[in-house]
């Protein structure tokens, strides 16, 4: 369990470690992806988010974070522009962020705070 951070740039900053550390995961279980595959480095963002606040894999948190979630992500992804790249990386923040949202840890405001933040200041590729 890691302490709950108070600024912009330490939530940012610990997101990006959830990135990196849900990358190195899922290219172990997914050697060779797909492009539909690749979607799947969502999912790590909520299990992270919740090993990050001490939240067990059974707590009651964690269905309604997975929700959000995917409710969040769908809504990206039909709300995109067809032909426009889907850039992987920048749903797992934005998921891992939302699964703090859902925990009552974060904000909207405050979420959109940081990913202004992390697009400034962190290199984030597909």
């Amino acid at each position: 369990m890691k302490k709950t951070p108070k600024k912009t740039k330490l939530w940012a900053a610990e997101a990006y470690e959830a990135l990196e550390k849900a990358i190195e995961l899922f290219n172990i279980d997914h050697p060779t992806p797909d492009e539909d595959e690749r979607l799947a480095l969502v999912s790590y963002s909520i299990s992270i988010a919740a090993k990050n606040r001490g939240i067990d894999d059974d707590s009651p948190k964690i269905k309604p974070a997975a929700e959000y979630v995917l409710e969040n992500l769908a809504a990206h992804l039909h709300s995109a522009k067809t032909g426009q790249p889907i850039y992987i990386s920048l749903c797992f923040l934005i998921g891992y962020l939302d699964a703090h949202v859902s925990f009552g840890l974060l904000d909207e405001p405050k979420l959109r705070e940081i990913m202004l933040y992390l697009s400034k200041n962190f290199e984030v590729h597909q």
